[in-house]
């Protein structure tokens, strides 16, 4: 916080808490952020990474930040999530509305949509 006679409260610490973030996608956006990019840790391998980096760039508001680097990662967690099971379509709805991919989520938002449909349709037939 602000204070107006000793400035930021965080300014005298060493270290800084974030609590409430996951700290496995930090090094990977300050590591773009300070162009070492060839780093073995500018790589997202998996969908689950790629979820925690969404939010951490949403939240931080770096998402323009890491832009250059999405299509790369998309692509791998794709790949990696395909030879495993399917996608978890909730999970990629976050990652393509927050990263800006439309054609990912409009495939995710109509797998959705379906799976909820034929619930619905199965839950009312059985009543």
């Amino acid at each position: 916080m602000l204070n107006r006679e000793k400035g930021w409260a965080e300014s005298t610490l060493t270290e800084i808490e974030f609590k409430d973030d996951d700290p496995d996608p930090f090094p990977l956006v300050l590591q773009v952020a300070h162009l070492d990019l060839k780093s073995s840790g500018t790589r997202v391998d998996n969908d689950l990474d790629l979820f925690c980096l969404a939010l951490l760039c949403d939240k931080y508001d770096t998402v323009t930040l890491v832009r250059p680097f999405i299509p790369g990662w998309v692509k791998a967690a794709k790949e990696q999530k395909q030879q495993s099971h399917p996608f978890d379509s909730y999970s990629w709805l976050l990652i393509s509305f927050i990263f800006g991919l439309h054609a990912v989520f409009a495939e995710h938002i109509c797998h959705v949509l379906f799976t909820m449909r034929q619930h619905s349709v199965g839950l009312r037939s059985r009543f």
